[in-house]
């Protein structure tokens, strides 16, 4: 664990609206007593923030898997390797995506990803795509999902959380 706090160190220091979106994913873990993590994007400091969050599982899909292979080493961290869109999820608290891939049909995916998150939602490289994130938006807002965070640095970022008086 001292690696990965001399990771998320040397991000504190380095890169600071990386530390702050975390900061706030932080507040939400916290918040909404999330447990379970799904993160499908290859990022070494999410992917540290994640672990140091102490959630019970912590299941990063990455297609380059030789960089993180030493997490999985760590008992509640399991790095898989499939192609982002084809990856199956299961029901986990927190599901974290990237907008990078290039999409056939985004609603499909992101609706495939509503129906696997309990709590929250994170996008990531919202500035990459910003046509997609908007439709991102659009879609989980129209379903009961409030917009918790948004920051346009460090490729963007948008947050969302589930309202629970929704109903699906």
């Amino acid at each position: 664990m001292i690696e990965i706090q001399n990771k998320i160190n040397h991000i504190e220091a380095n890169q600071k609206d990386q530390a702050k979106q975390m900061l706030e994913i932080k507040r939400l873990v916290n918040s909404l007593n999330i447990k379970t993590a799904f993160i499908n994007l290859s990022n070494e400091g999410f992917l540290c923030y994640y672990i140091i969050f102490n959630l019970d599982k912590v299941c990063l899909n990455s297609t380059e898997i030789k960089h993180f292979e030493e997490y999985n080493k760590i008992p509640n961290v399991k790095i898989i390797n499939h192609p982002y869109l084809k990856v199956m999820i299961r029901k986990y608290d927190l599901i974290h995506i990237s907008l990078n891939p290039i999409f056939e049909d985004l609603t499909s995916y992101i609706g495939r990803i509503e129906s696997c998150a309990n709590k929250c939602i994170v996008t990531s490289h919202t500035t990459n795509n910003e046509n997609d994130s908007k439709v991102i938006e659009e879609y989980l807002t129209s379903r009961g999902w409030e917009i918790s965070y948004l920051d346009k640095q460090y490729y963007g970022i948008n947050i969302y959380k589930k309202l629970k008086q929704w109903k699906n």
